[in-house]
């Protein structure tokens, strides 16, 4: 029985209805074309072609980081828009590689005392293969995994920040001077956004003005900066010793908060316990953030493994795995090689410094909270909200890979501009070996149904043996039981001890009979046409039978007062029918 519950629970998953897996046909393939060095440019720098290649891969860039938002809080997070989205798209529900973990009392990931809680959290993708996870759909000797460790912690802020400063230029309304305060956590090229460069520190990073205090909308506002392990042209700043790492991407994620929340937060990152905002007529009395300035730091790794051979590179920077694979170090093939190159890519998309230049404060989860659009009042936080960020900015990421890799091969088609159509700005790869990239990419659809070959043959193969053995082997068993001397022992001693031949040897011993035992589970007489009477009737005198031929008129019999067969002691009247023949029952 449970090998056939077994089979049944197989057969059950050769074919799949709910969205089966399909190549992709794509007219078009490859990814945006690209400016150099796109984050230090400015639109209104720009002219010409550079000017519809910005745009373009601007609005590319954002529309993939609004969907990937959608689909991570939906199918990876199932936070408060739980199934809005539709998971069916990608060969992979969620990426879930092998070894992947999520550890929450993980070690400070930077040096001193910069955390401002006694532990991080550690997010492990685990090794995602390219083929299996991916849907690049070639053998396992031209597989390729990337694997994404996302570690964060909130940082210490005050540690790192200035006095207020008083009386410098203000750059947001140009009109007067403000106090500015500054954090130095490393100097970048253009420093913070409150005040001219010149009026900074050596080592700031952000600036909060009292002009943003008092005149700022937005109930957060998020600014991020990122350092580069061997790329400091794509860094927005060189950290201080204490955000060095050389075998991470560090990324310290800055809030500025306007939040007024209904009652305190306890959570690290968001922590208000000031009650001096009072509004309405009740007095009611608001919470404030208890810092100018929250900042998250996360740091970001990556490592690439050749599945064919088992090399891997370290598990460090994104620009540093891209060294180590165009040294030869994982010994790719060209297959390999050009898989390599569209999934790197697509980690590049996927880093924290993108997410949180395009999608700003709708990039946290705490937005969810706020009353209304254009409000600043909000719900109290969790306690540990900060979690919630990380592992949201982590499912994020992957999310994000997911998306490019299948916009490689089928990249958005939308009008960017009048007469300007996306297809138009893809950069299409001339590598024979990209190129069977676009032919060989799994999605999943509902139009599609997928069918397991193997596993069909497998229930056929199974079930023909089955039903071999039981015309064979299984028959020839039961029949060499049927035939034993122990078996017919038991068939005699199961019929004779039925209800029916119980009654029949009852009879037997009245001297009534011959029977029939063609069929043994139901003795008739031999004779057709006779009927006995019952056993609680006086037994025959000679010459007379108690099995009496149909049709016969007398109408009382004497009841049999004693003896072995006796049921009744008084006189039973057989009263004849009113039926043609007279026939007494």
């Amino acid at each position: 029985m449970a090998f056939f519950g077994a089979a049944g629970l197989f057969s059950s998953q050769i074919a799949s209805t709910g969205a089966g897996a399909a190549l992709v046909r794509p007219g078009v393939c490859g990814y945006p074309k690209e400016i150099s060095n796109i984050r230090a440019q400015e639109a209104y720098n720009l002219e010409g072609e550079q000017l519809v290649t910005f745009n373009s891969e601007v609005l590319l860039g954002r529309l993939t980081l609004t969907k990937s938002v959608a689909y991570a809080r939906s199918c990876y997070n199932n936070y408060l828009d739980g199934g809005a989205t539709d998971c069916n798209i990608f060969v992979r529900t969620y990426l879930e590689g092998v070894g992947a973990s999520a550890v929450e009392n993980a070690p400070c990931p930077f040096g001193g005392d910069a955390c401002a809680t006694s532990s991080a959290v550690r997010y492990d993708s685990g090794n995602i293969s390219s083929s299996k996870d991916l849907g690049i759909n070639f053998p396992e000797a031209e597989d390729v995994s990337i694997r994404r460790v996302t570690s964060c912690a909130p940082i210490n802020s005050e540690r790192y920040a200035t006095l207020w400063k008083k009386n410098l230029p203000e750059a947001f309304g140009g009109k007067t001077n403000t106090s500015v305060r500054f954090w130095e956590f490393g100097k970048g090229p253009y420093g913070c956004r409150a005040t001219s460069l010149e009026n900074q520190t050596d080592d700031t990073t952000f600036c909060i003005s009292q002009y943003q205090k008092d005149y700022w909308q937005d109930t957060y506002t998020v600014l991020a900066v990122t350092a580069y392990v061997v790329n400091k042209t794509a860094s927005d700043f060189t950290p201080v010793p204490d955000f060095q790492r050389d075998d991470a991407d560090v990324t310290l994620i800055s809030i500025f908060s306007k939040a007024k929340y209904t009652d305190v937060v306890n959570d690290p990152l968001f922590h208000a316990h000031n009650n001096s905002f009072t509004t309405g007529t009740n007095g009611k009395n608001f919470s404030t953030p208890t810092t100018d300035l929250s900042v998250l730091g996360c740091t970001e790794q990556y490592q690439f493994c050749n599945t064919a051979n088992g090399k891997c590179t370290e598990l460090t920077g994104l620009y540093r795995v891209l060294k180590t694979v165009e040294d030869g170090d994982l010994e790719l093939s060209p297959q390999q090689a050009a898989t390599f190159r569209v999934v790197w890519k697509a980690a590049w998309s996927m880093v924290l410094q993108w997410a949180t230049t395009i999608l700003d404060n709708s990039l946290l989860l705490a937005q969810d909270f706020v009353f209304t659009m254009k409000s600043t009042t909000s719900s109290p936080l969790p306690d540990a909200q900060w979690i919630q960020e990380a592992h949201n900015l982590h499912n994020l990421s992957l999310a994000v890979l997911q998306r490019r890799v299948n916009e490689f091969s089928s990249p958005e088609n939308f009008d960017i501009r009048p007469n300007l159509n996306s297809l138009e700005q893809m950069d299409t790869p001339t590598d024979v070996y990209e190129l069977n990239i676009c032919q060989h990419q799994k999605i999943r659809s509902t139009a599609h149904v997928s069918v397991s070959v193997l596993g069909m043959c497998i229930v056929l193969g199974v079930g023909s043996i089955l039903i071999l053995l039981d015309w064979t082997l299984i028959q020839q068993i039961f029949w060499f039981r049927s035939v034993t001397h122990l078996r017919q022992a038991k068939k005699a001693d199961w019929m004779a001890t039925g209800t029916l031949q119980l009654h029949r040897q009852a009879l037997e011993a009245r001297a009534i009979g011959p029977w029939n035992l063609g069929d043994y589970l139901f003795p008739v007489l031999a004779e057709r046409g006779r009927i006995f009477l019952g056993l609680g009737v006086r037994p025959d005198p000679p010459g007379h039978s108690s099995v009496q031929d149909e049709g016969s008129d007398y109408n009382s019999r004497t009841a049999y007062n004693g003896g072995k067969y006796a049921a009744v002691s008084e006189e039973i009247i057989l009263e004849p029918l009113n039926d043609p023949k007279g026939w007494a029952h």
